[in-house]
């Protein structure tokens, strides 16, 4: 077994200069002994579990291209490669405009943080369907009124169990679309594809990805061609649904993420679009150059990056990092997807004598590793294994980050039916964090005391905001939104109805996705009940007063040497340079 400490001092292994196809990153976590369930489920809760295709699941499916060193900052095929990419954006420019999605952009930030959607880009506004009578066109104006929330309440409330008029109302040209924050946050949390139709196929298409879905005998949708057979279908904002056989018309969204994870890109400002191109800035780290894209339907391609010569070293070194963190996060997001399926137990007893969360725990390593199928506690029976032989391992939610990095480096509980064991990967948190594994303020001491593996931010509890003022605090996220990015975890601390201790509980959780537009996280992933990928709603409503104190992120170099080099990568292809245009190399 390789521990944490074993091999800290080993530099990171420096990345060949070829060039290979990556992803770009997400993922979340959660720390703390002290951190409680879900109580009382929420309505946020009711599309909190995990159905593909996940909108991280059906884009950026090979790694982006590895970057190669810079030799010679004034090489001429760069230097030609940059006066052609500045003709391209020149020639982009006698096409006529399209106008987009203004006031979805505007509020862009906070509806991707309320409801949980594909974040595409628009060629233009969705409308709604005007072949409909006066009294729906009526409750159409409402929905898009400034007293949107209220209006979609009641709507949803009037119209229950009537498809055809919920489509009139919250489709959009067929996009399940909202540009509300808070009219977003409810449709996406109250409606669901049985809602909407009942037709025997539906097809559902998620940014590039089409997908069709059949209606079950219990009204349920599920989506055909899945790996372990037919999936649970689920419907997120911005998804285009229509029924099989049906001419939706051409694509109003483009699939950004794909085109920005492909080519190892942070972020993306869109300045201006044509039928056939966008125009926008990219970031790499903390450079930010033009960049013209190709559009194909709802797929954008990259044409070229406006990458001055004196630039290229850094942003070679930006797309180094940016394939080292890929190849990380694909890793943690298989065991963060693994852990929410099978459905891991938090470490709190159905019947609880006073404060006992982290006991199960115990008591379930003891059955495991005596060879029984079953343990009880204050008269409650437990199994040890669920219906597959997975072991069903309880845990807190500063467990499900540290087990989610110790999986990704290779550590699991045998099956039932071999002899019970842990097997040890690359990380092993008994080592780095001794006795103390299970306390969220183990990990962030560990954190502080070595920066060179984690950085911790602390916020003065004077500038935090509680989210029960949730205007204020979305504002916070907005403002502070290179503070997180995709695999740090966050530490929100307060008190909540169930703080009936001395102790006010902690609780901690991975960003697993942020959008690729405004960087705003948008996602998160932890155990709080159970393991969930939700969004910040889902996540703070059940203890509103408390606020983000901490944010801890890993160094993804370091964790590319523990928990992507024990195993070859793979779905690898070569890619296509960065200053170098694929059209241009195919040509040769």
């Amino acid at each position: 077994m390789l521990g944490l400490f074993a091999s800290s001092s080993r530099e990171p292994k420096r990345l060949s200069h070829s060039w290979v196809l990556s992803l770009s990153l997400l993922l979340g976590g959660s720390f703390l002994l002290g951190c409680t369930p879900r109580l009382n489920p929420t309505e946020d809760d009711a599309d909190s579990s995990v159905h593909f295709p996940l909108p991280w699941e059906s884009t950026a499916r090979t790694l982006p291209p590895r970057p190669a060193a810079v030799t010679h900052q004034l090489d001429p095929s760069l230097e030609a490669e940059y006066l052609r990419c500045g003709d391209a954006i020149d020639d982009s420019y006698s096409e006529d405009p399209l106008p987009g999605a203004p006031v979805l952009e505007r509020r862009r930030a906070q509806v991707l943080m309320r409801a949980k959607s594909e974040p595409v880009v628009f060629r233009r506004t969705p409308a709604f369907d005007k072949d409909v009578t006066s009294g729906i066109r009526a409750h159409q104006s409402r929905l898009a009124g400034r007293e949107a929330r209220e209006a979609a309440l009641q709507l949803l409330s009037q119209f229950h169990g009537h498809r055809s008029i919920l489509r009139q109302l919250f489709l959009r040209e067929g996009y399940f679309y909202a540009d509300d924050p808070s009219v977003a946050r409810q449709i996406a949390v109250r409606l669901s594809l049985d809602k909407l139709f009942d037709a025997p196929r539906i097809v559902v298409q998620r940014g590039a990805t089409k997908r069709v879905a059949v209606r079950a005998t219990d009204g349920k949708y599920m989506f055909e061609g899945g790996e372990a057979g037919p999936e649970p279908a689920q419907l997120l904002l911005f998804d285009r649904v229509y029924e099989e056989g049906t001419d939706p018309g051409e694509p109003l969204h483009i699939d950004v993420r794909e085109a920005l994870a492909r080519n190892s890109i942070d972020q993306l400002r869109v300045l201006r679009m044509t039928e056939r191109t966008l125009l926008g800035e990219v970031r790499y780290d903390d450079v930010w150059v033009k960049a013209l894209f190709d559009l194909n339907g709802p797929e954008a391609r990259l044409d070229c990056a406006l990458v001055r010569p004196e630039e290229q070293a850094k942003v070679q070194a930006a797309k180094d990092r940016a394939f080292r963190r890929a190849a990380v996060v694909r890793q943690l997001r298989r065991q963060i997807v693994w852990q929410v399926q099978a459905g891991l137990p938090f470490d709190e007893p159905k019947t609880e004598r006073g404060q006992q969360d982290g006991e199960l725990r115990r008591r379930w390593e003891d059955a495991y590793f005596a060879g029984k199928l079953t343990y009880t506690m204050n008269g409650d029976t437990y199994q040890v294994f669920d219906k597959f032989g997975h072991p069903m391992t309880p845990q807190v939610c500063v467990d499900f980050l540290t087990e989610t990095l110790e999986r990704a480096g290779g550590m699991y509980y045998a099956d039932r039916g071999r002899p019970p064991e842990k097997i040890r990967g690359t990380l092993d948190f008994d080592e780095l964090l001794r006795g103390e594994r299970r306390r969220e303020a183990a990990f962030r001491n560990f954190a502080r005391a070595n920066p060179s593996w984690f950085s911790l931010l602390d916020y003065p509890i004077h500038k935090a905001v509680p989210y029960e003022r949730s205007q204020e605090f979305f504002r916070f996220l907005e403002a502070h939104e290179r503070d997180f990015e995709v695999g740090d975890a966050v530490i929100i601390r307060g008190r909540a109805a169930w703080d009936h201790y001395a102790e006010i509980h902690s609780h901690t959780f991975f960003i697993y996705e942020t959008d690729p537009i405004t960087g705003v996280p948008i996602l998160l992933a932890g155990n709080s009940g159970k393991p969930r990928i939700v969004t910040w709603d889902a996540e703070m409503t059940r203890a509103p007063k408390r606020r983000i104190l901490h944010r801890i992120r890993p160094n993804m170099s370091w964790l590319y040497d523990h928990v992507v080099l024990h195993e070859p990568l793979t779905d690898e292809r070569w890619a296509t340079p960065l200053a170098v245009s694929e059209r241009k190399l195919s040509a040769r």
